[in-house]
């Protein structure tokens, strides 16, 4: 259903819900990001796509959770040195790990259901009013799409070189001063390729006309699905905010 929403109503509700959870308290911020982890689930969405994104960024999880243990004010009742654990920090960093994983998920919601392309030309349609005021919101849109399509293929290629230097007798498994030197050797020709890729693909927007024309010709109007879709954001907003107001 999420695949045939308009890619323009999705990134607003994106956003909205995401300076939402910035503004909730812990038990509000804990429900939500549990909402959103069943409504992913519910919908029949990949679970290993929300997996990998969460594992991806677990250190960042885990380095966020402890610094607002550590470094937030308030009486203690751990102290180790010059750390000091205090109630108050438990409840920052509970607070921002259920912030941090609301926004993988609804980026997730919004990756596992619209192509680059489909991004692009939301953000351009999204952002149209800019032009106005002489924004190249098209170009900017192009190029975010493609640095998005870039990643997963720069990653497929980096799994190429690797396999590569593995037949060829690369032991990737051994000290901490190795996989350095490994990752030089994989980052060397990765970076080579790189260039080429990039080279052609100007060549080839550079030949298709890329600049005389508009990057978006027709962005169409809104079904009954994606006002649908708005109002049920709204909602939530709405919901969130009264529920805010009421537990404080």
């Amino acid at each position: 259903m999420l695949n045939q929403v308009d890619p323009r109503v999705k990134i607003f509700s994106l956003f909205l819900l995401t300076l939402t959870i910035l503004f909730l308290p812990l038990n509000l911020a804990l429900f939500l990001s549990s909402f959103f982890l069943f409504i992913y689930l519910l919908l029949g969405l990949p679970p290993e796509i929300l997996l990998k994104n969460l594992r991806a960024l677990s250190l960042f999880f885990v380095m966020a959770f402890l610094a607002q243990i550590f470094f937030s004010e308030g009486p203690s009742f751990i102290s180790l040195g010059f750390f000091k654990v205090s109630y108050v920090g438990l409840q920052s960093g509970f607070l921002t790990l259920a912030r941090l994983v609301s926004f993988v998920t609804l980026s997730t919601f919004l990756t596992a259901t619209t192509s680059s392309a489909q991004l692009a030309w939301g953000f351009e349609g999204l952002f149209a009013f800019l032009k106005r005021l002489g924004f190249p919101v098209s170009e900017v849109a192009l190029s975010v799409a493609l640095a998005w399509r870039y990643v997963s293929l720069l990653k497929n290629e980096a799994e190429r070189v690797k396999k590569v230097h593995q037949a060829r007798g690369l032991n990737l498994n051994r000290g901490i001063v190795a996989r350095f030197k490994q990752a030089v050797w994989i980052a060397i020709p990765l970076l080579i390729s790189s260039f080429e890729k990039a080279e052609r693909l100007a060549e080839v927007m550079e030949v298709r006309g890329f600049g005389v024309s508009p990057f978006l010709k027709n962005r169409g109007s809104l079904t009954a699905l994606d006002y649908a879709f708005l109002l049920a954001t709204l909602v939530i907003f709405i919901v969130l905010m009264l529920m805010r107001s009421y537990f404080g």
